[in-house]
């Protein structure tokens, strides 16, 4: 057996690793497939009641857990700092890489036992699970909304199945640093949800089963879409019930933290669909539409960011060069505070122009674009935390140690949980997201002071400096925001509203570039020095 050219080559990268290429190159397919799911959560808002639309952002909810716990986040974090070693061991010893694929296939099998044992679990006894999830007064007393939920919830779970798939090929591709393919395959999800918004139906629940039916259609044509590539590179997985070996040893020690660590954002949100099943019908729908208008700049940039840092990071510290990890990281952790002062900003002062072209139409009424709005702009300051732990976290996984961010997400869950009644009862629907913004402050403060402890200082001083910068330059971008608003409102027409909007964030993103610029903000200037460069060569 030979190991593939490429799969011996990529592994070998230079000491200056392109991590802003290759997170562009995820950006770019996250911001298509961001944009297509924003365009199916409108047809969703649009065209179903809110009782409908609720028990549909439920039901998602579960899948999209076990989503998180078992694929995307904590399976990639365990498994590629393994497995780049193994790469890195088998070309410095020029062998055919029997070790990372003997690890692939037990990996691949075990991974797809449990998945079937966890979903067969779940569909049977979907019933109790979601009773006790969704017991509030405010969600049971809407009659046959909790039945609905539970069809639908059925219907779907066998998702996980999919994605954990998806996202193990993905884990995989991303080792020898193929990111496009691994973005560009939700798109096929989301492409999949409109399509079935169009499907012609006799009543609302039977539209809604659509809806769940074509989250498995989607899935499986997202998973399938990476699998050409993973035959390309030579490890697409074969059975193996070889559980016992070194790697995989390694794996199940990070991985149970790890799964807990990277998932606290999930887990959170089946926590507050517990309380918010307490609260007036519509809540399920305001917060999850606040949250997806939020995930556009986390996943464009923060997820993107971080999934490329992770096996950079790791080879970093194969090769024993922490000084440079050290750098990348504070270097990316400045960079990703330069994208999200502004964007928390815009969302906190803009939030009703952008709710109000989004959802309001047909089903989604005024009302529901006012409850939104206040979530929204709670919410928005959750673009600053959860973005510095998208860096902060894959500085801790890269070393192997996973325990420090679970623990820390653990703690953060239950300040969460002990919070959240007393804000609930206190400020009604916003107290539930001030409850989340509490708790992720808590989690980002850990981590940063535990990297400095244990990993080494990033830098408290030029970071305190580049924020102060970032927020002088979003100050000057809100005077302008607040200052359009009067020009947004007084436009009658949805053209017009979607003009003065896209006109007035374009014209915000310019007014903080030019800003930073004159305050010598550094990102902004090697951002200038790139364009000049490349009218230059024109």
């Amino acid at each position: 057996m030979t190991s593939s050219p490429e799969s011996s080559s990529k592994i070998r990268d230079s000491d200056s690793p392109k991590i802003i290429l290759w997170a562009s190159i995820m950006a770019g397919g996250t911001l298509l497939s961001r944009v297509l799911g924003l365009i199916r959560d409108v047809l969703v808002a649009a065209l179903f009641p809110r009782y409908v639309s609720d028990a549909w952002t439920v039901a998602f909810r579960l899948p999209n857990l076990f989503r998180r716990l078992l694929g995307e986040g904590s399976l990639s974090v365990s498994f590629i700092p393994v497995f780049v070693r193994l790469l890195h061991k088998n070309d410095r010893n020029n062998d055919d890489h029997k070790e990372a694929k003997d690890l692939v296939s037990s990996l691949f099998t075990l991974l797809s036992l449990i998945l079937t044992v966890l979903t067969f679990v779940f569909v049977v006894w979907m019933d109790p699970i979601m009773r006790l999830l969704v017991g509030g007064a405010g969600y049971a007393s809407v009659a046959g909304k909790t039945e609905m939920t539970v069809r639908m919830a059925q219907i779907m779970f066998p998702f996980i199945f999919l994605m954990s798939i998806y996202a193990f090929f993905m884990a995989i591709l991303n080792s020898f640093k193929k990111f496009a393919i691994g973005a560009l395959a939700p798109c096929l999800l989301n492409l999949t949800l409109i399509a079935a918004t169009f499907i012609p139906a006799g009543n609302l629940p039977e539209q809604a089963y659509y809806q769940s039916w074509a989250v498995i259609v989607g899935g499986f044509l997202q998973m399938a879409l990476l699998v050409p590539q993973i035959i390309a590179l030579g490890y697409f997985p074969k059975i193996n019930f070889n559980f016992k070996s070194e790697p995989m040893r390694q794996i199940f020690k990070a991985f149970l933290p790890s799964m807990f660590g990277m998932s606290i954002v999930q887990i959170t949100g089946v926590v507050n669909v517990y309380f918010a099943s307490q609260l007036p019908q519509g809540t399920h729908t305001y917060i999850y539409l606040a949250d997806r208008v939020l995930e556009l700049p986390l996943s464009l940039f923060a997820v993107s960011l971080g999934s490329a840092l992770l096996p950079t990071l790791s080879q970093y510290w194969v090769r024993g060069e922490k000084e440079k990890m050290i750098a990348t990281s504070a270097q990316n952790l400045r960079l990703i505070f330069f994208i999200s002062v502004p964007c928390s900003a815009a969302f906190f002062f803009f939030s009703q122009p952008i709710v109000e072209v989004l959802f309001m139409r047909k089903e989604f009424n005024a009302d529901d674009v006012r409850a939104t709005t206040d979530v929204l702009r709670v919410y928005s300051l959750t673009v600053l935390t959860a973005s510095a732990v998208r860096i902060l976290a894959p500085c801790f996984y890269a070393i192997s140690n996973t325990r420090l961010p679970a623990v820390s997400a653990a703690i953060s869950l239950g300040i969460h949980v002990v919070i959240a009644p007393g804000l609930i009862q206190k400020f009604g629907l916003v107290g539930l997201p001030w409850s989340t913004v509490i708790s992720a402050t808590f989690n980002m403060v850990t981590l940063f002071v535990a990297h400095q402890i244990y990993i080494g200082r990033l830098g408290l001083l030029n970071l305190f400096s580049g924020i102060t910068r970032f927020a002088m330059s979003s100050s000057i971008m809100v005077f302008f925001l607040e200052y359009a608003k009067q020009f947004y409102f007084g436009q009658t027409t949805f053209v017009g509203k979607c003009i003065y909007l896209l006109g007035s964030i374009g014209i915000a993103c310019g007014i903080y570039f030019v800003s930073s610029l004159a305050l010598r903000v550094e990102e902004t200037q090697k951002l200038a020095a790139v364009v000049v460069r490349k009218i230059n060569r024109r």
